[in-house]
């Protein structure tokens, strides 16, 4: 008798614990395709770095959700297919998405008015901020691949001189990014 062996998957990103897929039966989840994309997040700092350029407004001492796992918990429940937050209070105790958010098992992530005000929160320059990192990180990523292509180019920030810097009546100078595609 011939018997099939199917690999084992670990995946380290999660501090908790040894995550395991070994396809063998059991508790079965659809969205275990998560795993490889979190793993990519993890080692890339992706979440983390997107986390860190947004504002958190919120009382320290009242959080119980932080921002990263608020992120992470929205991204991935769109990425699953989820788009409307209403989902995230059925989802919110699924044990996959927990492990995702870097939340302790058994620990129910961000509720669906938890996460409705969190997304609320960041302000323009917040945006702004984020688009930036998302930029720097797609270039970071990507950009070898794209120029190999005949793809861009990216000029650090400059501050453009003013017609006349010697005159009073000129203008503050602004700080400027260029991507451009070649």
């Amino acid at each position: 008798m011939i018997q099939s062996v199917l690999p084992q998957l670990t995946f380290s990103f999660y501090r908790h614990q040894l995550i395991r897929a070994d396809f063998s039966g059991g508790q079965i989840t659809s969205d275990a395709g998560l795993l490889p994309l979190r793993a990519f997040d993890e080692r890339h700092h992706l979440t983390r770095d997107w986390a860190e350029s947004l504002s958190d407004p919120r009382q320290k001492e009242r959080v119980q959700h932080d921002g990263p796992a608020l992120l992470r918990q929205r991204i991935y429940q769109i990425v699953a297919g989820y788009e409307d937050a209403n989902d995230a209070d059925r989802l919110r105790h699924d044990p996959l998405l927990q492990v995702i958010a870097d939340q302790k098992l058994g620990v129910a992530l961000g509720s669906q008015p938890t996460l409705s005000r969190w997304e609320n929160v960041p302000s323009g320059r917040d945006l702004v901020r984020w688009n930036d990192r998302l930029c720097e990180q797609f270039i970071r990523l990507c950009g070898e691949q794209v120029r190999q292509r005949g793809g861009l180019i990216s000029t650090p920030p400059t501050i453009p001189p003013t017609a006349n810097s010697n005159s009073a009546s000129s203008t503050a100078p602004t700080v400027s990014t260029c991507i451009t595609l070649c």
